[in-house]
């Protein structure tokens, strides 16, 4: 599958058929993300008496740190000493040291949603923290909701130790924070890749001139006939 829409997430979810989104990192363990946990969270928004419908959803992204915080790359050290190592004058030197990659602590999602639900034009994370807990088949996960500014922050820890982080953005506040000091909004336009709804999330990054693109979302359909996506 070269693309999937919200609508379609929907429908597997609704028919139990959603599996795992899965990153693969060399040298770690990897990222392994429920898609059913995934998808309940990204479409729960609620703002007071309201909830996001489907159809208000215009598309979603990954971002943050398993898109390039932790790609290979090397630190510059600049260290000092002696010309003949015990006398003489003080020279400068360079080393260059390899990083080791880690595995990510969280996964982030930034969805884009059609409405507004606040008045703001742009939304400046601010956290505030509530203990939730759930029990999910055999497991048992412990999720904190995080409010950022009333509009729809949540962190979700999951049994595995990885944690999801979802941000939701109107269109209006989208392009607002891009250029208007939102870093939610500036990562997701530069290094973002969409999650579902493709050529939407082209269409709001089309002006962003210094995208960096590494990598994609692949999806497909196991043996059960469950929809599981890969970033490559």
């Amino acid at each position: 599958m070269k693309d999937i829409t919200v609508q379609l997430l929907h429908k597997y979810y609704e028919c139990n058929k959603l599996d795992s989104l899965r990153q693969v990192i060399p040298q770690t363990r990897g990222v392994v993300v429920d898609l059913s946990l995934l998808y309940k969270y990204m479409t729960g928004l609620k703002f007071f008496e309201n909830t996001v419908p489907i159809s208000d959803i215009h598309t979603a992204c990954v971002y943050g740190s398993t898109l390039y915080r932790n790609l290979p790359r090397s630190k510059e050290i600049y260290r000092t000493q002696k010309k003949y190592f015990f006398f003489g004058p003080k020279i400068q030197y360079k080393v260059v040291r390899d990083i080791p990659i880690k595995t990510p602590n969280d996964f982030d999602i930034l969805v884009v949603t059609k409405s507004s639900f606040t008045d703001d034009k742009i939304v400046i994370p601010k956290r505030v923290y509530t203990n939730q807990y759930e029990s999910v088949g055999y497991s048992r996960w412990q999720g904190v909701e995080r409010r950022c500014d009333g509009y729809g922050y949540y962190e979700v820890q999951y049994s595995s130790s990885i944690k999801v982080h979802i941000c939701y953005r109107s269109i209006e506040q989208f392009h607002n924070g891009v250029v208007g000091g939102d870093g939610v909004s500036a990562s997701a336009a530069k290094f973002g890749i969409p999650l579902f709804n493709r050529l939407e999330f082209s269409e709001i990054t089309k002006e962003v001139s210094d995208r960096v693109v590494n990598h994609r979302v692949q999806w497909d359909e196991n043996e059960d006939g469950c929809l599981c996506g890969n970033v490559l």
